[in-house]
């Protein structure tokens, strides 16, 4: 298990690279006040834990804690300034769902228990993509535009060609 302390998405790779039959989890995740922006934080969500993260071979990525108050509680002692996935304010009732809960539904979502990575390339620096097969027929790309400006770019599989715009900061998903 890997955890978001600090150091680099590829050492996983590394990792890997030594013991191939050993998996990978990125684990004990969590956004806060160290990380007040949306966008910011989106984006190293992106690059570190769930596109970064597949690409390197981890088999998934945990975010915690689920839920917490306006307060950021309950605590046990651990992380007092951790952000849940959602808030959910216990004066009025109000429920915030956070930038960490969009990050986790843009994997969750479209990558089913079962799915296999596939390798995936880009010629595009501001692209970064990942590819999943499942149910050994159903074929899923996404595709995180990191730059600030919209990008244009080829999908292609085969004989098939698609041309896509991307809007900045934001995750393509392509099913066939």
């Amino acid at each position: 298990a890997f955890h978001c302390y600090g150091g680099d998405v590829k050492n996983q790779t590394v990792l890997h690279q030594k013991y191939p039959d050993k998996h990978i989890m990125m684990t004990e995740c969590s956004g806060g006040d160290w990380a007040p922006d949306w966008n910011d934080t989106f984006k190293w969500d992106m690059n570190n834990l769930f596109i970064g993260g597949v690409n390197n071979w981890s088999e998934g990525a945990i975010k915690w804690n689920i839920a917490l108050d306006q307060n950021k509680g309950p605590q046990n002692g651990g992380c007092d300034t951790c952000r849940g996935l959602i808030t959910i304010n216990t004066t009025n009732n109000n429920i915030t769902y956070n930038e960490d809960y969009y990050a986790v539904g843009v994997m969750s979502k479209y990558f089913p228990a079962g799915s296999v990575r596939v390798n995936v390339t880009s010629t595009n620096s501001n692209l970064v993509p990942a590819a999943f097969v499942y149910a050994n027929v159903t074929r899923v790309l996404l595709v995180f535009n990191q730059a600030d400006s919209t990008q244009q770019f080829n999908i292609t599989w085969g004989k098939i060609s698609l041309k896509v715009s991307l809007p900045a900061l934001t995750v393509g998903h392509y099913i066939w």
